[in-house]
Formats: structure tokens, C-alpha cells, sequence
């Protein structure tokens, strides 16, 4: 039986994943972010997808843009997956919401490659 299972975290992204340059820069072309004032954004609200027991223990790359008001556009899902988890990922971080980037102090939007780890919530 494939039974679909929410996802739980490497939303420990809320630390690592976020803050550094690597994983998110201001608008490309723009100089690089460790000469700036600037500060990654930030995960308010993670919304978990959904995956089979099978894709438990994979890790996902997402690459997205998060605009000034911290909501996600531009979704790709940049690793091999099936549709149906390709699908239920982008719907899923479509719906995150961001604490949004800033330089100088004033919001901007931002382009992120995030790594998803699945994970099995046992607990729920």
C-alpha cells in the first residue's frame, strides 16, 4: 500500500537554510549580499507536502522567488521526482509564507534553492 505522509521537517530551514548567501541572493545582477546591509528571508509559515512512505529519507531541491511581501512565485522543483510528488511539492511551498528579504532596510525579492528533506512525522 502507498500511503501518502506529510512531511516534517528540513523546514529546519528556518536557521540554516535561509541565511546564507548561497541558498538565497537579492535580485541577480545586484553585488553580492555579504557587501550589502542584507538579510535573507525568513520561513513564517511552512505548509508540509505530501510523499509516499517510498520517498522517505529523499531530499528535494526547490528553486523559488520570494517577493517583497514574502510570498513564494517561480517554483521548480530542480531534483528528479515523479509528478505526483514534483506536484505536491510546488503546491505546498506555494503556500509558505516569508519574513522577506531586505537590503538597506527595505524589503526585496529574492531567489532561493531550498533543500526539502522528507521526513516521516511517526508522531501524528
Amino acid at each position: 500500500m502507498n500511503k501518502s505522509i506529510k512531511l516534517i521537517s528540513t523546514i529546519v530551514l528556518g536557521a540554516a537554510l535561509l541565511t546564507s548567501s548561497a541558498f538565497a541572493i537579492p535580485n541577480p545582477g545586484s553585488a553580492q549580499p555579504e557587501n550589502e546591509n542584507w538579510t535573507a528571508p525568513q520561513p513564517t509559515e511552512v505548509i508540509a507536502p505530501v510523499f509516499a512512505r517510498q520517498h522517505e529519507g529523499d531530499t528535494v531541491r526547490v528553486r523559488l522567488v520570494i517577493d517583497e511581501l514574502g510570498q513564494p512565485s517561480e517554483i521548480v522543483v530542480l531534483t528528479l521526482v515523479d509528478a505526483e510528488l514534483k506536484q505536491n511539492i510546488v503546491t505546498a511551498v506555494g503556500q509558505w509564507r516569508f519574513e522577506p528579504a531586505t537590503k538597506d532596510g527595505k524589503a526585496v525579492k529574492t531567489h532561493a534553492v531550498l533543500p526539502i528533506e522528507l521526513k516521516i512525522d511517526y508522531n501524528s
